[in-house]
């Protein structure tokens, strides 16, 4: 409980500090944040599938 009370609280935080932060980064920085954002959702991605391929066809793990 305590765990998710922290974590709740710490998500709320980020939040309402999301204006400020973004004002302060700009447009260059917000867009180099999205690209660095992107460019890690697709590594769990493929990373996500690629173990899904290791399950599915077992000779690949060789």
């Amino acid at each position: 409980m305590a765990s998710i009370l922290l974590v709740s609280a710490i998500l709320w935080l980020v939040l309402s500090l999301a204006v400020p932060i973004g004002k302060r980064l700009g447009d260059i920085g917000l867009n180099i944040l999205n690209r660095i954002f992107g460019l890690i959702l697709a590594a769990i991605a493929v990373e996500v599938i690629a173990n899904g391929l290791k399950q599915l066809f077992p000779i690949l793990v060789a």
